[in-house]
């Protein structure tokens, strides 16, 4: 006789747990007064002073090329700025 095979099982699939959003990635963005408020409360001076301070120089960045750009060069020759 011929060996009989058990059927497998089929384990179930758990959905696996997702990440609990925090920080300014938590924020409320279906209301300005919310997000305000959230702002203001929930969020760390840490995290703040890091999201303008970044913002800040992406600005300063962006200002000073336009500058760079808007200057009569000659053509082939390259300046530099220092500020």
């Amino acid at each position: 006789m011929a060996a009989r095979k058990m059927p497998k099982i089929k384990k179930k699939k758990i959905p696996l747990p997702r990440k609990v959003k925090t920080g300014i990635g938590a924020a409320p963005t279906t209301n300005f007064a919310h997000f305000a408020e959230y702002f203001r409360v929930d969020l760390d001076q840490k995290e703040i002073s890091y999201i303008l301070k970044k913002s800040i120089k992406k600005a300063r960045i962006t200002k000073t090329c336009k500058k760079a750009t808007s200057f009569h060069q000659k053509p082939g020759k390259l300046t530099t700025f220092s500020f």
